[in-house]
């Protein structure tokens, strides 16, 4: 039986965290996550444990305490998706994306986030014109951000006018619901 793999997240998955947090950050911020383990002025290393990515995403939250916890997690999703879009492995996914189109970006969601982390698997469900429906496993207590990062990340393919919601949930697992107005070509 093969052993568990250790769910991590990788660099440009953190920077992209990073870059989504920074417009909210004070130093003392910065400060306090250098003191529990994570020092933003380190270069960073290829993977983090979840655990740590986390601990960084839960103290975000803490920089918008005027939202409820679901819309500031599904704000900080689509700000890290900003954020990732100006990696390097960023730019070059979502020039990809944008290439192939909607659809088929979505059918190879898992391995488009792969780029990010090792844990989350995502499959597409079914795809109709404005309307997509993608399942998910692992999204470790925060699906409301795996959620921004959907509907930033399609808005970034071209589809316009994205919203979207979870419509059932279990556990980790749950099911995404996305519709658009229409694409930009």
């Amino acid at each position: 039986m093969p052993e568990p793999v250790e769910p991590v997240v990788f660099a440009p998955g953190m920077e992209g965290l990073i870059r989504a947090l920074t417009p909210f950050a004070s130093e003392a911020f910065w400060d306090d996550l250098a003191k529990k383990g994570f020092d933003r002025w380190k270069p960073l290393m290829p993977a983090y444990p979840a655990s740590a990515w986390l601990l960084m995403l839960e103290a975000g939250l803490g920089l918008l305490p005027e939202k409820p916890r679901a819309e500031a997690l599904e704000q900080l999703g689509g700000a890290a998706i900003e954020g990732f879009r100006e990696t390097f492995v960023g730019t070059a996914l979502f020039q990809f994306l944008k290439l192939i189109g909607l659809q088929r970006g979505l059918q190879r969601v898992t391995r488009s986030f792969r780029n990010g982390n090792n844990f989350l698997e995502l499959e597409l469900l079914s795809f109709d014109d404005g309307l997509a429906r993608i399942s998910a496993k692992n999204t470790m207590g925060v699906p409301e951000h795996f959620l921004g990062m959907l509907v930033a990340g399609c808005s970034a393919v071209g589809a316009k006018s994205v919203k979207g919601r979870i419509v059932e949930a279990s556990g980790s697992a749950c099911t995404y619901e996305l519709t658009w107005a229409g694409l930009s070509h």
